[in-house]
C-alpha cells in the first residue's frame, strides 16, 4: 500500500488549487515568512485553521535534520524547499497508509474473509486512483480520512469484541479521533460521528458518550483556540466558521466559485474508483442479504453492526451532492470507506451466490465446496483483472498529461541573473495559468514570489502575506495584518496585478483554442523551457480520461507550457 501511495506523493501533480494557495502556501509562510495568502485567512472572515498549518509545519521540521543527512545522497537538482515538500507529501502518503492498513487489519479480525477476499480489499484501498491522489495531498479532508480510519478501526474491534484493548479506551480512542477531524480538520465529519454515535449506545450509555466527547472536545480546542488567537488575535472556530459559510451563507456564498449537477460525485466517484464504485453502493445491500441468511447469531449481528460503520460512506455521498457546491476533495474524507465496502460487498456477493448455487444443486458437500471455491476464486480475478488496469491507466494518464507545470516551475531557479541586476527585485509572474502554480516551494534562487498578471478570469486572486521579520513574532504580527482589499464576494482587485511587461519570467500555456493573449509570439519574450500538456478541452474520450499505450500521443492534442523570459530585463539566450 505504501509504495502505491509513494509513488504517487512524488509524481501526482496537485490537482486543486485550493490546496496550494490555502495550505501550501500558508505552510510555507509559516516556515520562511512569505507566500501567498487568500481572502480566507483574513482576520475578518478566519475560515482556515492555522492550528491544521502547525501541524504539518511541525512534520517538516521534524524531517528536516534527516534530510540534511541524507542531502550528500540525494540529486543536485532537489533544493531545501522542494525536498522539505515532497518529503512532506511523502509523509502523508505514509501516515495514510498506516491508518488505512489498521483499519484492513480490524476487519479482517472482524470477518475472518478468505484469502481471496483479504488480497482484495488490500488491493481496493492500495490501488484505488482516488485513494492515490487522497493519501499525498495537504488537505484537511485528507486529513479526516485518515482519523475516520482509525475511528472505524476501533468500532470494527469494539464490534469483535476480541480486541487487546478495553471497550472504554476503543470509545474514548473513536471519539477523540472524530474530535480532532472534526474541529482540526474537516468539520463536516461530523456527520460521520452520527452513525457511530448509534453504534457506540449499543456498548455504553449516553452519558459515557457526553463525557468522553466533552474530554476529547477539550484535548482538541485548548492548544487550537490558543493556536488561533494567537495568529488571528481573537478567538475563533473556524472549523466553525467554515459550517457556516458553506451550508448557511453566512458572510457570503459558496456558490460564487462553481456548482454542479447532482450526479458530480457518482459520474467523479466511478472515475477515480472505476469499477468498485458499483459494488460500494450495493454493499448495503448484500451486507443485508447475507446477514439474513447467516446462521450464526453471532456473526449475524456483527454484519449488522459493521453495516451501520461502513455504509456511513453513502450518507456522505448524499449530503454533498445534495450541496450546490462540489469539489472533488469533499469526498476524500470517505475513500478508505469506499474502497472496503467495495471488497466487503465484494464478499457478500460471492457468499449469496454459493448459498443460492448449493440450494438449488443436488451434488455432493464437497463438490458443492469446490464449486463454491472456483465461483469465488473465479468472482475475485475477474473483478481484480478489470480493476487494476483501468485504475493503472487512470494513474498514468494523470502522470503524463498533467505533471508539466512541475517540470517548468522546477526550471526558474535554473535562469542565470546577471550580477548586476541581483540586487533588483525582479519579477516572476503567472497569468491565466495561476491555479496550476505549485506553491513558492518551487521558487527559489533569485526570486522571491510570484505576482499575477491580467487574463479572462475576473474572480479574485491571492494576494501576500505582508513581509515579516526572520522572527516568529514578525510572522504572527503579519498574519494578524488585516487587508483591506479582501472580500468574500470573490469580486477581482486589480491591484494585485503586475504589468506584463515588468515582469522578468512569466509561467504560461499555449493551446489551440486559446483566446487569451499568445506572450510566446509578442516582442521582447524568449521561450527558455517548455513541456507538452493535455489539452484536454481539444481531446476526446477515452483518450483524454485514461491512458492508452501507443495511442496517447496519437489521439490527443497537447498545449504548450512554456517559461518565458523577458529580454528587456534579462539579457537573451546566446543561440
Amino acid at each position: 500500500m505504501f509504495s502505491c501511495r509513494l509513488l504517487g506523493a512524488l509524481n501526482v501533480p496537485i490537482l486543486d488549487c485550493d490546496e496550494v494557495f490555502n495550505y501550501w502556501e500558508p505552510l510555507h509562510f509559516s516556515l520562511f515568512g512569505r507566500g501567498s495568502r487568500t481572502w480566507e485567512y483574513s482576520p475578518r472572515f478566519a475560515l482556515r485553521s492555522y492550528f491544521y498549518i502547525f501541524l504539518h509545519a511541525a512534520l517538516v521540521m521534524a524531517a528536516e535534520p534527516f534530510l540534511h543527512l541524507l542531502s550528500p545522497f540525494l540529486s543536485k537538482h532537489l533544493m531545501r524547499k522542494k525536498l522539505l515538500f515532497y518529503a512532506l507529501r511523502a509523509t502523508l502518503a505514509c501516515l495514510s497508509s498506516v491508518c488505512d492498513t489498521k483499519l484492513f487489519l480490524s476487519v479482517r479480525r472482524l470477518h475472518h474473509p478468505n484469502t481471496f477476499s483479504s488480497v482484495t480489499v488490500m488491493l481496493f484501498l492500495s490501488c484505488s486512483t482516488g485513494l492515490v491522489f487522497a493519501s499525498s495531498a495537504l488537505l484537511p479532508s485528507s486529513f479526516a480520512m485518515c482519523l475516520i480510519s482509525l475511528a472505524s478501526s476501533s468500532l470494527a474491534d469494539l464490534v469483535n469484541r476480541e480486541a487487546l484493548h478495553s471497550e472504554s479506551s476503543l470509545r474514548d480512542r473513536t471519539i477523540l479521533c472524530m474530535a480532532i477531524a472534526a474541529l482540526a480538520g474537516w468539520p463536516f465529519v461530523a456527520l460521520l460521528a452520527l452513525p457511530m454515535a448509534i453504534l457506540l449506545l449499543h456498548f455504553f450509555t449516553f452519558n459515557e458518550l457526553i463525557l468522553s466527547s466533552i474530554k476529547a472536545s477539550l484535548i482538541v480546542l485548548t492548544p487550537m483556540l490558543l493556536i488561533e488567537y494567537l495568529m488571528y488575535g481573537k478567538f475563533v472556530l473556524p472549523s466553525l466558521q467554515i459550517v457556516l459559510y458553506n451550508v448557511l451563507g453566512v458572510g457570503g456564498d459558496s456558490t460564487l466559485y462553481g456548482t454542479e449537477e447532482w450526479w458530480f460525485y457518482l459520474a467523479n466517484l466511478t472515475l477515480n474508483f472505476n469499477v468498485i464504485f458499483p459494488l460500494c453502493l450495493l454493499f448495503p445491500l448484500s451486507r443485508l442479504l447475507t446477514a439474513s441468511i447467516e446462521k450464526n447469531a453471532k456473526m449475524k449481528d456483527k454484519m449488522l453492526k459493521s453495516l451501520l460503520v461502513f455504509s456511513s460512506a453513502h450518507l456522505w455521498i448524499f449530503f454533498f451532492s445534495c450541496l450546490a457546491h462540489k469539489e472533488e476533495r469533499f469526498i476524500f474524507a470517505v475513500y478508505p470507506l469506499i474502497a472496503l465496502s467495495a471488497g466487503l460487498a465484494l464478499s457478500d456477493i460471492s457468499l449469496l451466490f454459493s448459498h443460492f448455487f448449493s440450494s438449488a444443486s443436488n451434488a455432493s458437500s464437497n463438490q458443492l465446496l469446490f464449486r463454491s471455491f472456483r465461483l469465488d476464486k473465479l468472482l475475485h480475478i475477474s473483478i481484480i483483472f478489470l480493476f487494476l488496469p483501468v485504475s493503472c491507466s487512470r494513474l498514468l494518464l494523470t502522470v503524463k498529461g498533467f505533471t508539466a507545470p512541475f517540470r517548468v516551475w522546477d526550471q526558474v531557479a535554473s535562469v542565470e541573473v546577471p550580477p548586476s541586476l541581483t540586487s533588483r527585485p525582479l519579477k516572476l509572474c503567472v497569468g491565466k495559468e495561476w491555479y496550476r502554480f505549485p506553491s513558492h516551494f518551487f521558487v527559489e534562487g533569485n526570486w522571491t514570489s510570484v505576482r499575477f498578471i491580467r487574463s479572462k478570469f475576473d474572480g479574485q486572486l491571492p494576494g501576500l502575506f505582508s513581509e515579516s521579520s526572520g522572527s516568529w513574532w514578525g510572522r504572527v504580527e503579519a498574519a494578524r495584518r488585516e487587508d483591506e482589499t479582501f472580500n468574500s464576494r470573490n469580486v477581482q482587485d486589480t491591484s494585485r496585478l503586475e504589468r506584463s511587461e515588468d515582469c522578468a519570467l512569466l509561467v504560461d500555456m499555449v493551446a489551440a483554442h486559446q483566446q487569451e493573449e499568445h506572450y510566446e509570439e509578442k516582442k521582447g519574450w524568449e521561450i527558455v523551457y517548455e513541456e507538452p500538456f493535455l489539452d484536454v478541452a481539444s481531446s476526446r474520450f477515452p483518450f483524454k480520461t485514461f491512458y492508452l499505450p501507443w495511442m496517447f500521443a496519437r489521439k490527443n492534442t497537447f498545449g504548450r507550457y512554456i517559461l518565458l523570459k523577458n529580454v528587456n530585463i534579462l539579457p537573451a539566450s546566446r543561440r
